[in-house]
């Protein structure tokens, strides 16, 4: 049973008056009856009778008093040793440990009686110890007000065993056995600094990859764009409005505002694609035109997919490229092909061109006369399924040569297949050789009935018939054709037949190279003598031709005569040094090429899928690139590229590879079919990107978030340390009726509340940010 002070004065003042009140009456009525020591004796007996009462009543009081007081006690003591959070008392003038709770003990790892022989700098670092003196001054000069608390923020601790805490910091002043003193709670926020540490790490990384990924989009012309279907509401990346020139309106860019940019050729094409996604969701895949503020034109590759929601469609995401320097350099590769190609096929000689495995892979018009077969019966045909029995004639001898040690050769033959005679000139390339051969059938026919024509000429043909020479050594003379005119475009006059007069004509830099030569050629007594060089025009220009000499010597083996024939291949060999260069660009870009025929079986590959497969061209051609698939390949792979390809489709797909090593590999691979001049589909080209990084981030990503959503319910734990001191200060509240011992018990509630909230406003964010990041 609980009095307050008012009540007990009240009740104890009434109880006197009524003891006053009866003693009276009861003094009167004895003297009334009795007299003497009777009368004395009641005076003498009502008030030790009184005493003894008060004394047993406050002896009561005392003793009901001393129990609540007790009771407070303990519960308090309870309070602070069984608080999960580390307590503390320390002197606010000598900084000693006065008192500690169990939770101190055991996060710090001090006992008791080590504690209370320390003082608070004591768990600190050095380099914070004058940060805690100033704020320790500071917390002292300010006025004491009961019920008043500090939040002194973050501090990092020492244990004992050297390791580091955070901890959140509130502070009480109090009088602490007649000495001012401060309550410490110290909230262990550790994991908390730590997780919001990491979220920053992660953020950054996250920032970094972010900036990193626009860099990338902005160097490969391409970014993305989303549609929403339902309010027809198009959003464009920044990126785009800078990859494609495009002013931001006040609003998104529209549907509206594309079509006014697209070449009108390509309209029709982009609205059939765009009504083929929006009706039936097809895969968005389509090339156009688009004409800038600036009025230049420029190629755009747009891919686009169909997203849906509650089975409806939601929502288009794709991306966007500016392929115009790809476009530009195909078409103009493409131009050079044909140019070539018509080159080839208006020269007087046979062309061929056959690789390393001996497949003739590209014939000029001629061939197809001069062998007498079309071309489909000779291109992708092995040289001895056209030629049986090959090895032993001189032909083949003189190819192998070329392709074998990259020598080139000149040579003529009679051939037995097409009973015909030749005059072959073979020269190397990176992918074997190339042929060049002449008709001289008719040349050897009036050889035989001329002999003056046969000694001047007989070998004429080995060489091309632009320019005939005759060069006498005795008298160091040369008699040219009359096609000399116009290789180099003079006139008759300004011909002479010294030999000085031909060294003046060719380049300085190819004379040293041309006289030494042919002085190898007479020294080692050779028959025949090419070379090429660059020889002067009339215009100051030079052009280069292909000298073919066959070097005559007497009976004593001293050289007399040359004859020999000079054929202009400028043109060709500008073509052909252009050629390789445009080879050069496809053979040493970094994405690796593919080129397969209509039975999807592999043509050629360049160098970069040769270095990073390991796979040797020569190993795989013919092959359908099945090889490449794993264990880990998708099966469904293969029956998605068969199907885009019976259509002659333009498709990207991200398949699992596999290296000659056995090592796996992600790689972006984009198809386009092949068709030649007639719209006839001759294969298809794949462009393959290693996106293996890219694949391994959005994995390294996955796993990210689902450490965020775990550390997200790990810190959820660290709300039943403010709920346990909510829970014990309300059961203090319901058992006092001290209105100070309330407020007291209100104010380290509140405390615990803030404390609450703002653990679960921060888990709260740092969640809510993480999601907004993925």
């Amino acid at each position: 049973m609980r009095f307050n002070t008012l009540k007990v004065a009240i009740i104890y003042t009434f109880s006197c008056l009524v003891w006053f009140g009866v003693t009276t009456e009861i003094i009167i009525w004895f003297e009334s009856y009795f007299t003497g020591f009777s009368v004395r004796l009641i005076h003498i007996l009502l008030p030790v009778l009184f005493v003894a009462m008060n004394t047993v009543v406050v002896f009561k009081l005392i003793k009901l008093n001393n129990k609540t007081i007790r009771q407070k006690e303990n519960d308090f003591l309870n309070l602070y040793l069984g608080n999960p959070n580390p307590l503390w008392i320390y002197d606010l003038h000598t900084l000693r440990f006065v008192s500690v709770n169990e939770a101190a003990i055991t996060t710090y790892g001090y006992n008791r009686e080590e504690f209370l022989g320390m003082t608070i700098n004591d768990i600190r670092k050095l380099e914070e110890q004058g940060k805690l003196t100033d704020s320790v001054t500071e917390f002292v000069n300010q006025p004491y007000a009961t019920g008043t608390w500090r939040i002194s923020g973050t501090w990092q601790h020492q244990k004992k065993d050297g390791s580091l805490i955070y901890a959140n910091i509130t502070s009480h002043k109090i009088i602490f056995e007649d000495i001012e003193c401060a309550m410490v709670l110290a909230s262990d926020t550790t994991e908390q600094v730590k997780y919001e540490q990491q979220l920053e790490q992660m953020n950054q990384v996250l920032q970094q990859e972010k900036q990193k990924q626009k860099e990338t989009e902005k160097l490969a012309k391409v970014s993305g764009w989303e549609y929403f279907v339902a309010d027809g509401k198009l959003f464009w990346s920044d990126e785009l409005y800078e990859i494609f020139d495009i002013d931001r309106e006040p609003e998104n860019v529209n549907y509206s505002s594309i079509l006014k940019s697209i070449h009108q050729e390509d309209l029709s094409n982009y609205n059939q694609a765009i009504e083929n996604l929006l009706k039936l969701g097809t895969d968005l895949n389509v090339n156009y035109r688009f004409v800038t503020k600036t009025g230049l034109v420029k190629y755009a590759k747009v891919l686009g997919k169909m997203y849906y929601r509650d089975n409806k469609m939601y929502k288009v995401q794709g991306t966007m490229q500016d392929v115009t320097e790809l476009t530009l350099a195909q078409l103009e590769k493409h131009k050079y092909q044909q140019s070539l190609k018509n080159t080839l096929n208006n020269i007087n000689d046979g062309y061929f061109l056959i690789n390393r495995n001996w497949v003739i892979t590209a014939v000029n018009a001629n061939s197809e006369k001069m062998l007498g077969r079309p071309q489909e019966k000779i291109i992708n045909h092995h040289y001895f399924e056209l030629f049986p029995d090959a090895q032993n004639t001189n032909f083949y001898l003189h190819y192998k040569k070329v392709l074998e040690k990259g020598i080139p050769v000149n040579f003529e033959d009679y051939s037995p297949y097409a009973r015909k005679w030749f005059c072959v000139n073979a020269y190397p390339t990176e992918e074997g050789a190339a042929v060049y051969f002449a008709d001289i059938t008719e040349n050897k026919e009036k050889d035989l009935q001329l002999k003056e024509a046969l000694e001047r000429y007989e070998l004429v043909a080995k060489a091309t018939h632009d320019v005939i020479y005759d060069f006498n050594a005795a008298n160091n003379q040369v008699k040219y054709s009359g096609s000399i005119e116009d290789l180099l475009g003079s006139a008759t006059e300004s011909i002479t037949d010294s030999n000085e007069w031909w060294k003046n004509k060719i380049h300085p830099d190819d004379l040293d190279r041309v006289l030494r030569k042919h002085k190898q050629a007479i020294r080692n007594k050779e028959e025949n003598c090419g070379l090429e060089y660059r020889l002067k025009t009339n215009n100051n220009q030079y052009k280069y031709v292909y000298d073919q000499g066959y070097l005559q010597y007497d009976g004593k083996q001293k050289f007399v005569r040359m004859i020999g024939a000079i054929k202009d291949i400028d043109q060709l060999k500008r073509f052909d040094d252009e050629n390789k260069r445009l080879a050069d660009i496809i053979t040493k870009v970094n994405n690796m090429i593919v080129i397969m025929d209509a039975d999807s079986k592999i043509i050629w590959v360049n160098k970069a899928f040769e270095n990073f497969t390991g796979y040797n061209l020569y190993a795989i051609a013919g092959k359908v690139p099945v090889f490449l698939n794993g264990p880990e390949s998708d099966p469904k792979a293969p029956i998605i590229i068969a199907e885009a390809k019976n259509a002659f489709r333009v498709f990207s797909i991200d398949v699992i590879n596999y290296k000659a090593n056995g090592e796996k590999y992600w790689v972006n691979v984009e198809f386009t079919p092949l068709f030649n001049s007639d719209g006839k589909f001759e294969g298809y080209i794949s462009i393959q990107n290693n996106i293996t990084a890219r694949k391994e981030k959005e994995e390294k990503i996955r796993h990210q978030n689902e450490i965020l959503k775990n550390i997200a319910w790990m810190g959820s734990h660290e709300l039943r340390k403010p709920v346990a001191s909510i829970l014990g200060l309300i059961e203090l509240i319901t058992e006092t009726d001290d209105s100070a011992e309330k407020e007291e018990s209100i104010c380290l509630m509140q405390q615990c509340s803030l404390q609450l909230d703002q653990i679960i406003r921060t888990i709260n964010q740092k969640i809510e940010e993480e999601i907004s990041e993925e």
